[in-house]
């Protein structure tokens, strides 16, 4: 039985992953998904809120649990698990990129985006220069536009602003650290939010030890978890 750790991409929380996490529960493995710092229930004040912080927080829960996990990382919560592993490599067991961020050393979610922009669609994100947020208009087609009704209404009630500088924190990186950990990519072929040029780009040029291809938009969490329960039990 595994320990996973299920790390969420911006705006939402632990929250989306419920549907996962049951369904590894339910086969008897051990299944987290904690908020990071200003998201969901956490309190910490969101205008505090670093890459650094991210990580430093997520590293105690790591530190707190006997064995090896394996991290689960949606969006931006991929550069989140790069930074983990490279900060333990000895804890982490393998890292799965579920449509997420697989970036080089010193690399940012934000300069990826920005080198992609050009002809790309919008990404209906406002921006006040601190804070990030979807309009509540437009998540659906960005991010959910294959889910259930209940599933988009319940993502509007939870959303959260994200701190614009997490998106400008580096990657952090090296072959003889986080290089040593197995590493996987789930593509979702439906995402809007990361299409699926860029995905597959990413995995392509870091390298993964094997790729799935799900049809899934931005949320498989919510659109595939049968799916992405499989996957994630398959060696």
């Amino acid at each position: 039985m595994a320990t996973f750790i299920f790390i969420h991409g911006g705006f939402h929380g632990g929250w989306c992953w419920h549907k996962v996490t049951a369904r590894l529960e339910a086969q008897g493995h051990r299944a987290i998904a904690p908020d990071m710092p200003g998201h969901g229930i956490d309190p910490t004040p969101r205008h505090t809120v670093t890459m650094d912080l991210i990580v430093s927080r997520l590293c105690e829960l790591i530190d707190s649990i006997e064995g090896q996990v394996v991290l689960v990382g949606h969006s931006l919560g991929g550069a989140v698990i790069s930074n983990i592993a490279e900060r333990r490599p000895e804890k982490i067991e393998r890292l799965y990129y579920v449509t997420a961020f697989l970036l080089p050393n010193g690399d940012s979610t934000h300069g990826t985006l920005q080198r992609r922009k050009k002809g790309g669609p919008e990404s209906g994100l406002s921006d006040d220069g601190a804070q990030l947020l979807p309009s509540l208009d437009s998540v659906r087609e960005l991010f959910y536009h294959l889910c259930s009704e209940d599933d988009v209404a319940l993502a509007k009630m939870l959303l959260v602003p994200e701190n614009a500088v997490v998106a400008l924190g580096p990657v952090s990186v090296t072959p003889e650290r986080w290089g040593s950990i197995p590493r996987y990519f789930v593509e979702c072929t439906a995402d809007r939010a990361i299409p699926p040029e860029l995905q597959r780009k990413m995995h392509v040029e870091m390298g993964c030890a094997r790729y799935w291809e799900i049809p899934a938009e931005h949320s498989p969490f919510f659109s595939q978890p049968d799916a992405l329960v499989e996957i994630l039990l398959t060696r």
